[in-house]
């Protein structure tokens, strides 16, 4: 179990409830803290370590990225217009879509570990695939809306 498991097993028993959906439902609320410290070591900037412009990019590249990753993994638009925020219509494929631009945001430069991807590369694939699941979204609830 992961450590949040601790928590949920006790929380359970409070609110009497099943303490292994508890813990695996509290598992897919924490999933994106997991990838947090990987961003720390592969970014020095995330250590304030940089020009004050660069750090402040890349604190929110991996803001929006952790925020879209937990979108995707709770099936979930926060933060958006009415029109937008709520569940996510296309099912896992669309989950999964959401997940990797999300990921694409947040990850910092690969030069770290020796791949050539650059930092700007993934920025602008995960924007492109996070326009393509806003469309998508829009076409759907529109097409909805005609039904």
């Amino acid at each position: 179990m992961p450590p949040v498991a601790l928590g949920a097993f006790a929380a359970a028993s409070i609110a009497e409830t099943n303490p292994m959906a508890t813990g695996f439902t509290a598992m897919a609320l924490g999933t994106v803290t997991y990838f947090i410290p990987f961003f720390f070591v592969m970014d020095n900037a995330l250590l304030l370590d940089g020009d004050p412009g660069v750090i402040l990019r890349s604190v929110i590249e991996v803001l929006v990225g952790t925020v879209i990753i937990a979108a995707a993994i709770q099936n979930y638009l926060p933060y958006l217009p009415q029109f937008l925020s709520g569940p996510l219509r296309g099912g896992i494929a669309m989950r999964a879509t959401l997940a990797a631009s999300g990921l694409l945001i947040a990850l910092p430069s690969l030069h770290v570990i020796g791949l050539d991807f650059s930092n700007r590369r993934s920025l602008t694939s995960g924007v492109v695939l996070l326009a393509l699941v806003f469309l998508w979204q829009v076409i759907h609830k529109k097409m909805r809306q005609q039904t």
